[in-house]
């Protein structure tokens, strides 16, 4: 029977991939399907009788070895799960294919029908509105098309080039969609179903540039609500280049329908596989995610390959991704490798999550969320913000380089590079009504804005940055952490941005930060390293512990305005330039109604004098509310001005070696004379656990260190860290 002989075919080409080279490269797979689509075609040619090939396999072409030159024809009448296989004798211009409930297999490029294997691809679409209409059924069906080139369709349906019915099953194999236009939806491929239809692209050689549509100028994807879900996107190996949207989803538009996305690659600069370089006039230039979509960003299975989404653009929201709620349901995003990179948009250059979860754990130099762009548009011309990343209106986000499923405890994730021209929050920003993240192991690195350049954390918002148990990241020109808040810069100088370099707090927001090194962040003469900012009588919360803040350059370390509150535990701030003519250390704005607090518990302080012009500075009913334990370069300002105080003292901490990056303190410094009164179980910035125990009577026989570290710092540091005998 002709359709045991296809299914014998479909378990040998199964087990011949199954077995592969993980390590095996686009060229490896392009021989093996050379070899693979000889094979087939000799033992067809040799096992099947005449009789049989003329409804199983069907010849397509105009020699005398072909069955028929009616392309269309073939179609109709090869058998379910048959295969068709087409000559390039002829031109299929004028050509649109109807497929109608049935599986089979379009194989083009043949030379003629003598031809034993494929050396082109055949050209489809030319001259039609549709290239390809797959019709809708009550059964499952597999379309597989193999070495086709479907261009030149312009139309005003959905689905230019190929539009897929109900349950349909659709795989491309060396197959180029390029240069097709349409009104609708779908410039490449339309799916929407009330039953699981799917997309997938298995081997390198698949490419879809340069179409365009309403929504989704390369893929349209969506499920139609209360329906059985299953409509998947499943790419392995493509380039999704050059498509445009007049609207969403410049790459791919994805409403209740999921996505797994594994391509990814370069030759050179050039993007070979991945999504890249599309363009929405709206939303979404690389990628656009609504409703219950599910999208998973992870390594690829055969090659070794990881999801890249770069060079996309947005006329508004989201230049690489773009993800929003519909009707309360919620998109979610998982990325546990992969790169978003090089994208532009008004605002979240890179990722935008608008009432949407994602979580990415894709860690290492050459993954992450790098070099993305806010920028002013056509389309808006108010101030842009959030180069890397923008989560608003209930949106969340993790950051976990801490996952050891997916990151080693060497690598943290990179938010490096982004930008923010002439707006603000180079690195993320979390706007309004509930916005929340957590990040773990990130290193937010040279990010650059207007206006505060790593993060802004805005009304009702939350983020919490913190270090694993186990990270060991090193950093060759500082202070080993896997989380850290280095080199960000305020660009534009002079402006007018009233900012805080690492970050921006107003409204009810919150910002937690532990175990984190925070230096090298430049900002101009009205910054703050952290600005606090009531807005409506809603004062943000600000707890800084066991960091490490140096080296940072600001008009002043804090300020804080309103009703603000900042809490400074078990950290050192230390070497950080100021403005020796106006700039305070601690600025509390306060007014005869506003009261800005701050608690400084357990903590080095240590500002020279001519580096600010004051430690502290409290207008109106500001208050330093606390002082305990506290080693600082002015402690009669401390005395004067904090209503509790508890061992506040004024000799040198005596650091290790601070110009090699060790801020730990000698075992003669006035650090060690902590108790543990506001101790909870807190570990250092290296992880150590707190407190060392001594001969000293009850009740104290414990002794914590203030400062980030509760080590001590060897008299002799050697810039290997190791003595040699």
């Amino acid at each position: 029977m002709r359709w045991q002989l296809f299914s014998r075919v479909a378990v040998l080409r199964g087990s011949l991939f199954e077995d592969a080279d993980p390590a095996m490269t686009p060229s490896d797979f392009s021989r093996i399907r050379a070899v693979f689509t000889v094979g087939l075609f000799a033992w067809i040619m040799l096992v099947m009788s005449p009789a049989a090939v003329a409804s199983s396999l069907i010849l397509v072409g105009t020699d005398p070895n072909c069955d028929t030159a009616n392309l269309q024809q073939a179609v109709s009448n090869v058998s379910n799960g048959g295969t068709v296989l087409i000559a390039n004798n002829q031109s299929y211009d004028g050509v649109a294919l109807e497929i109608a409930q049935k599986s089979l297999t379009l194989v083009g490029g043949y030379e003629s029908c003598s031809s034993l294997n494929p050396s082109d691809r055949t050209v489809l679409g030319r001259d039609t509105s549709r290239a390809i209409n797959i019709a809708f059924g009550t059964s499952t069906y597999e379309v597989n098309l193999s070495n086709l080139e479907i261009t030149g369709v312009v139309g005003s349906g959905d689905g230019a080039a190929i539009r897929l019915g109900n349950r349909t099953h659709l795989t491309l194999d060396n197959v180029l969609i390029h240069g097709n236009t349409t009104s609708g939806r779908g410039g490449a491929i339309y799916m929407n179903g009330p039953i699981g239809q799917r997309v997938s692209v298995d081997f390198p050689g698949t490419e879809i540039t340069n179409n365009q549509a309403r929504l989704g100028g390369a893929i349209y994807c969506e499920e139609s609500s209360g329906t059985i879900r299953g409509g998947m996107v499943d790419l392995n190996a493509v380039l999704i280049s050059g498509n445009h949207a007049t609207e969403d989803g410049g790459g791919i538009y994805l409403e209740d329908c999921d996505m797994v996305l594994r391509a990814g690659a370069r030759d050179g600069t050039e993007v070979v596989a991945g999504i890249a370089g599309n363009h929405a006039a709206r939303n979404g230039g690389g990628l656009y995610v609504s409703g219950e979509s599910e999208v998973l960003l992870e390594p690829a299975i055969l090659i070794e390959t990881r999801p890249l989404i770069d060079g996309n653009q947005a006329g508004e929201r989201g230049g690489g991704i773009y993800c929003t709620n519909v009707d309360g349901a919620r998109p979610d995003i998982t990325m546990t490798a992969g790169l978003i990179h090089g994208n532009s948009a008004w605002r979240g250059g890179g990722l935008l999550l608008r009432s949407c979860d994602a979580a990415v754990f894709a860690s290492g130099p050459e993954q992450g969320i790098q070099n993305n762009l806010a920028e002013v548009t056509e389309s808006d011309q108010a101030s842009p913000d959030g180069g890397g990343i923008r989560v608003e209106l209930n949106g969340s986000l993790i950051l976990d380089g801490g996952n050891r499923d997916h990151s080693p405890a060497d690598q943290p994730i990179y938010l490096t590079g982004n930008r923010s021209i002439g707006g603000g929050a180079g690195a993320a920003l979390l706007q309004g009504f509930g916005a929340e993240a957590h990040f773990t192991d990130v290193w937010i690195v040279g990010n650059s804005a207007s206006a505060s350049p790593a993060l802004d954390v805005r009304n009702n918002s939350a983020l919490i940055m913190d270090h694993s148990e186990d990270g060991r990241c090193i950093r060759a020109d500082g202070p080993d952490s896997c989380s850290q808040i280095i080199d960000n810069v305020q660009t534009d100088l002079p402006n007018n941005f009233i900012i805080g370099t690492v970050v921006f707090l107003s409204g009810n927001s919150v910002f937690e930060v532990e175990r984190t090194v925070i230096r090298g962040n430049r900002g101009g003469p009205l910054s703050a390293v952290f600005q606090l900012f009531e807005f409506a009588d809603q004062a943000p919360q600000l707890g800084i512990t066991s960091s490490l803040v140096v080296d940072n350059e600001a008009a002043r370390l804090l300020r804080s305005t309103g009703n603000s509150h900042a809490r400074i535990a078990w950290t050192t701030i230390a070497d950080n330039h100021g403005s020796a003519d106006f700039g305070s250390v601690f600025w509390l704005q306060g007014s005869d109604t506003t009261e800005p607090g701050l608690d400084l518990i357990s903590s080095i302080v240590w500002q020279p004098t001519g580096v600010f012009s004051q430690l502290l500075r409290i207008d109106g009913m500001g208050k330093l509310n606390l002082a305990h334990c506290l080693v600082t370069h002015d402690p009669d300002a401390v005395a004067d001005e904090a209503a509790t105080v508890f061992r506040v003292v004024g000799d040198d901490p005596r650091f290790g070696a601070p110009q090699r990056g060790d801020w730990t303190v000698t075992q003669s410094s006035p650090a060690f004379q902590c108790d543990g009164t506001y101790y909870n179980g807190e570990a250092d910035l290296v992880g150590a656990q707190r407190g060392i125990l001594t001969s000293l009577p009850i009740p104290n026989p414990v002794i914590f260190t203030a400062g980030a570290y509760s080590i001590r710092s060897a008299d002799t540091l050697f810039t290997d860290r190791f003595q040699v005998e």
